[in-house]
């Protein structure tokens, strides 16, 4: 899909990209956006709008990474687009997996090698798991700590 716009109906990006959906939840918008455009549906939300289109893009277009614009977003905007990410992986794409492997094994002939699978799927679980408790415990914190302890002209 070509760049997103303040001006491009949110539905169409939603009808385009339909795997863009978990990224929008996150920012607290369901689906029923009917024709309003993103900035509209920003405003009602109270939605940064240049940090949502630039999430957006940078998901949905693989070539898409505007540094600069990027680096102007204050820490605790992209830190907390982080903590939702973290908790929609634990709360949903984690037991997705979970209940996907459950069925599979248990359909399965036991002839095969899908336990040894399983058990690396779990030692990954458990390290993405500690890195999201590092992040959420230690990371983020501090990130925010060093922000809010920056003198006004060190702000972007």
């Amino acid at each position: 899909m070509a760049l997103i716009y303040a001006n491009t109906p949110l539905c169409d990006v939603i009808s385009h990209e339909p795997s863009a959906i978990p990224v929008i939840n996150r920012f607290g918008i369901l689906l029923g956006t009917r024709d309003s455009t993103v900035a509209s549906i920003c405003k009602r939300h109270n939605i940064d709008l240049e940090f949502f289109l630039t999430i957006l893009n940078t998901f949905i277009n693989e070539e898409y990474f505007p540094e600069k614009i990027l680096k102007s977003f204050c820490a605790s905007t992209i830190i907390e687009y982080l903590q939702k990410t973290n908790a929609y992986h634990l709360r949903v794409q984690l037991p997705n997996i979970d209940r996907h492997f459950g069925l599979l094994i248990d359909r399965s002939p036991s002839d095969n090698n899908l336990s040894v699978i399983q058990k690396l799927y779990f030692e990954l679980r458990q390290e993405l798991s500690a890195r999201i408790d590092d992040d959420t415990n230690s990371w983020f914190p501090s990130i925010l700590e060093m922000e809010r302890n920056q003198t006004p002209h060190q702000k972007r």
